[in-house]
C-alpha cells in the first residue's frame, strides 16, 4: 500500500512539473511560420523594394516619411524603441541611421541590422568628387539592393525562398525594362547639364550621361557671389528649368529662376514608388532640355 501511494505521489509531481513547463513555454514569443517578418527601414523607397521582394511574408515600417529631410531627421524615442520589436533593419547608412543604430546596437533586442548601402557612392566630375548617399535613385543600385534583401529574407525564412526568388526576378525585370526606357528617353541629351537646388541626382545623372549642377554648396545656401556666378552660368547654358525638392527651402532656386526666366519643377526623391518616380524624373529632365 505504501509503495503504491509513493508511486502515485511521484506521478503527481511529474504531472505538475510537465504542466508548469507547458504553461511557461506557451508564454514565450514563438514566431509562427506564417507570421510575417517584421522589417524596419529608414525611407519610403527602400520600404517599396522590401515589400516587392518580400510580398505578404514581410511587414514593413518606415521611420521617415516623404517630405521630411533625411539630413536633419531625428527619430523620436518612441520610434527608436519600436525597433526592439522588429526582426530586421535594412540600412542605407544615412546619418540619422548611423546615430540611431549606434544606440540600438547597445541594446540586446535581437534586431538584425543589414546594410544595403553598398560601395561606389562617390560621384566624380571634372572639378571634384563627393559622396552621394542617394543610391536609391540609381536603378543599378536598386537591383543590387533587391538581391541583397532577397538573400537576407531567404536566410531568415527558408520556407518561402521560392517565393522570394520569384518576386525578386519579377522586380529585377521591371528595373531592367525601366532602365532601357530611361536610356532611350535621355539618350538625345547625353552630356547636357541640368540645375538642381540640392544635389541628389548624381548617381542617376552618371548612369545616363548627364551632369547635375547644384545651387547648394556642401549643404549650404550660396552667398551673393556664388548666386551671381550660377545665374551667369545658367544664362550662358540656356537653363530653362530649376529643380527643387519639398524637403528644402527653395528661395535661392526661385531667385535664380526669376533671374533667368526659368520654371521651377519639384521632384521628391523620397516618394515611395521609386520606379514610377525615377521614370517621372527622367521625363521631367528630358522635357527641360527639349
Amino acid at each position: 500500500m505504501r509503495i503504491r501511494l509513493a508511486r502515485l505521489w511521484r506521478l503527481a509531481i511529474v504531472a505538475v512539473i510537465i504542466t508548469a513547463l507547458f504553461n511557461a513555454s506557451s508564454r514565450l514569443p514563438v514566431r509562427s511560420v506564417d507570421e510575417p517578418i517584421k522589417v524596419s527601414v529608414g525611407i519610403p523607397p527602400l520600404a517599396y523594394i522590401v515589400e516587392r521582394v518580400g510580398g505578404p511574408y514581410v511587414s514593413v515600417s518606415t521611420l521617415l516619411i516623404s517630405g521630411q529631410d533625411p539630413h536633419t531627421f531625428e527619430p523620436s524615442p518612441r520610434q527608436v524603441a519600436s525597433l526592439a520589436g522588429a526582426d530586421i533593419y535594412f540600412s542605407l547608412d544615412l546619418p540619422f541611421e548611423q546615430r540611431m543604430l549606434g544606440k540600438v546596437q547597445n541594446q540586446d533586442s535581437g534586431l538584425a541590422i543589414v546594410s544595403v548601402a553598398g560601395i561606389g557612392r562617390e560621384i566624380h566630375d571634372e572639378e571634384h568628387s563627393h559622396e552621394d548617399p542617394h543610391v536609391w535613385l540609381s536603378l543599378k543600385h536598386l537591383e543590387r539592393m533587391a538581391r541583397e534583401i532577397a538573400g537576407t529574407l531567404t536566410v531568415r525564412d527558408t520556407a518561402h525562398s521560392a517565393e522570394y526568388e520569384q518576386y525578386l526576378e519579377k522586380l529585377c525585370l521591371e528595373i531592367q525594362q525601366l532602365d532601357a526606357a530611361i536610356r532611350q528617353r535621355l539618350h538625345p541629351f547625353a552630356g547636357r547639364e541640368f540645375l538642381t537646388y540640392h544635389s541628389s541626382l548624381g548617381h542617376f545623372a552618371a548612369e545616363y550621361g548627364l551632369i547635375e549642377v547644384s545651387i547648394e554648396v556642401e549643404g549650404k545656401s550660396p552667398g551673393a557671389r556664388a548666386l551671381a556666378n550660377i545665374i551667369t552660368w545658367a544664362k550662358s547654358n540656356g537653363i530653362r528649368t530649376v529643380f527643387v525638392q519639398p524637403q528644402f527651402d527653395d528661395s535661392s532656386a526661385r531667385l535664380i529662376a526669376e533671374s533667368i526666366g526659368a520654371s521651377i519643377v519639384s521632384i521628391d526623391p523620397l516618394k515611395k514608388d521609386v520606379l514610377a518616380n525615377l521614370w517621372a524624373i527622367a521625363d521631367q529632365l528630358a522635357q527641360s532640355m527639349e
